[in-house]
């Protein structure tokens, strides 16, 4: 019992990877060993389970504490605008050309994490379209993490962490509030209703019905075996309408070579109208 605590056996390292891996679809690197002993060991001690084993049968047999130990492991760490050429694009050449086409338009952040992916997607719609009342634009923020998720839906963040905006952009998007004592900006509703959050495992069912114009992926493949990343690469492709647009983060460039995608700019990919994975 006490040395399943004190240390982590490459044999049992390799069935908590593998718990993981069909749960999630995520690879835990081997140099993240110690750290993710760190994480295990203190999440069996709150369940006050010292037999790995037992902890391991009890992670197969009870869904929700997958999930809970799914999000010790999730790396939350995002910010507004990451890599803003993104955002840019999005506003200087995808909106105006999906608007010219139809007003309505689905956009999905898949992996919003802590929710600055999803509202920063909502912001620059906000920003760059005129009579927004007039068109049907609709984003849906999905993520496994069910901790992150729970930030996401407050749309709520320190204002010392967000003292890159502008004073004007400040006073559009968020309203600054007191929360115990401390400074937060709130994101306003108007660009909170453009969002749907929902808890999806891209490696499950998916309920969503209708195609996406957009689909943000960005900084998940890195997490997958090379099996599980061409296998949601084919679902992303099923779930993205034809001339609709694939953007990814800036080291997954190498996964879309399976795709008969255009590249348009740094990590973003258009769908052609015909033709799909090779």
């Amino acid at each position: 019992m006490e040395s399943i605590l004190n240390s982590l056996s490459d044999k049992d390292f390799v069935k908590i990877k593998k718990i993981v891996l069909n749960h999630a679809g995520l690879v835990l690197k081997d140099d993240k060993k110690d750290k993710i002993f760190s994480k295990l060991k203190n999440r069996m001690k709150k369940l006050n389970i010292f037999d790995l084993n037992v902890y391991c049968r009890y992670l197969i047999a009870n869904r929700a504490e997958l999930e809970e130990f799914v999000n010790l492991l999730t790396n939350l760490s995002t910010y507004f605008f990451r890599e803003n050429h993104h955002f840019i694009y999005l506003a200087q050449h995808i909106l105006p050309e999906l608007l010219s086409q139809k007003n309505r338009i689905r956009i999905w952040s898949a992996g919003c994490a802590t929710g600055e992916e999803a509202y920063s997607i909502a912001i620059t719609v906000y920003e760059n379209v005129q009579h927004i009342e007039n068109y049907d634009i609709k984003i849906l923020a999905t993520d496994i993490s069910s901790m992150g998720l729970a930030v996401a839906k407050e749309g709520r963040y320190r204002a010392n962490d967000l003292k890159m905006f502008s004073s004007e952009r400040r006073q559009n998007v968020f309203t600054l509030i007191q929360y115990q004592n401390i400074e937060y900006l709130q994101i306003k509703n108007s660009i909170k209703k453009l969002i749907y959050f929902n808890h999806l495992n891209l490696f499950e069912f998916w309920p969503m019905k209708g195609l996406f114009d957009v689909i943000f992926c960005r900084n998940i493949f890195i997490y997958f075996s090379k099996e599980k990343a061409e296998f949601l690469l084919n679902r992303l492709d099923k779930q993205l309408a034809p001339g609709g647009f694939l953007i990814v983060g800036h080291a997954e460039s190498s996964f879309i070579y399976k795709l008969k995608y255009l590249r348009v700019a740094e990590t973003i990919y258009k769908k052609p109208i015909s033709g799909n994975i090779v």
